[in-house]
């Protein structure tokens, strides 16, 4: 009989490795446990979702969210505007605009204040995954014809002509 024990425990084992893994037909895999799992986190809207808006006014929502509010404008025009007054204008997004179009690997979204376009208006130049943005600021009152460009916190420059709307 001591020469079967050995035999045994192998012809077992090789049973056993012989099922490693498998279930029988009715088992139920039980479900996942992680958080993650248990509740399904939102996916984040890609930033070179600002494509969508081309053929849209800067105003309009698009999913529920204007081309004003996306996160990436908003960032992209405070930190490069140090005036407030400013940043309101081109975000308040009040006055009349002109469609956003794509020009040059950018998006460019144009405004201006009511009643008053030719004299006070705005640009923003931003690719559609948010880099890369500029910021247009015209006002004719006090600029002449010329127009500051905000290219990079803390670095501007003025530039003949207003802001483009296309």
């Amino acid at each position: 009989m001591a020469d079967r024990t050995p035999l045994a425990a192998l012809a077992g084992a090789l049973l056993l490795a012989g099922c490693h893994g498998q279930q029988a037909d009715n088992a139920v895999e039980p479900a996942p446990t992680t958080a993650a799992a248990a509740s399904p986190q939102p996916t984040p809207r890609a930033p070179a979702a600002l494509s969508r808006y081309a053929g849209h006014y800067p105003f309009d929502a698009v999913d529920g969210v204007r081309f004003l509010d996306q996160p990436a404008v908003t960032r992209a025009v405070a930190e490069r505007v140090p005036d407030a007054e400013i940043r309101k204008l081109v975000l308040g997004g009040e006055g009349p605009g002109t469609p956003i179009v794509a020009k040059n690997g950018a998006l460019l979204a144009w405004g201006c204040e009511t009643h008053n376009c030719g004299s006070h208006d705005w640009a923003v130049s931003i690719a559609p995954d948010g880099s890369d943005a500029r910021i247009c600021y015209h006002d004719e009152a006090t600029m002449g014809p010329r127009a500051r460009w905000y290219l990079a916190p803390g670095k501007s420059e003025m530039r003949d002509g207003d802001c483009p709307s296309e």
